[in-house]
């Protein structure tokens, strides 16, 4: 079962049941004992996914650390991403990333690049820090072998 379960999903699931409680007035009663039926199945899942996402976002300060990336750490690298691609792209390196090392820029950089590449004339260009390479390389200074004797 996934433990990346959005509020909105809980919200989703929630307005189902309110949903089709107001149905249950127009129906049977043999069909409101399934439906019935079928909400307590309801309830019982969101108890098991509330339960799941509250331990994986609960954190203990006097226990736990916890350093957290979110969307604006990916549109620091890639501001052509919409936040639904940035949170595909931490989900990605949350779920791909090497624990001896813990999640890097690289990782995310490598990540949304590899999620979503440039097409076109931007491929170049297809993030901040290949940006940053290329300006770099411009100011490079000349080496001796390069330099023109005078």
């Amino acid at each position: 079962m996934d433990t990346n379960v959005s509020d909105f999903e809980f919200v989703r699931i929630n307005f189902a049941i309110k949903r089709i409680r107001y149905e249950l007035d127009a129906l049977t009663p043999g069909s409101a004992g399934i439906i019935k039926n079928e909400l307590r199945e309801i309830k019982h899942s969101l108890s098991g996914l509330q339960s799941l996402y509250d331990k994986e976002n609960y954190i203990d300060p006097a226990q736990q650390i916890a350093i957290t990336w979110d969307i604006a750490d990916v549109k620091g690298i890639r501001p052509d991403l919409r936040d639904a691609q940035c949170m595909d792209v931490l989900h990605h390196v949350k779920n791909s990333h090497d624990a001896g090392y813990g999640i890097t820029w690289d990782n995310i950089e490598h990540c949304a690049d590899e999620l979503y590449p440039l097409d076109g004339p931007a491929a170049g260009l297809n993030s901040i820090s290949s940006i940053r390479k290329k300006i770099d390389g411009i100011f490079e200074k000349p080496s001796s072998e390069n330099s023109l004797a005078l």
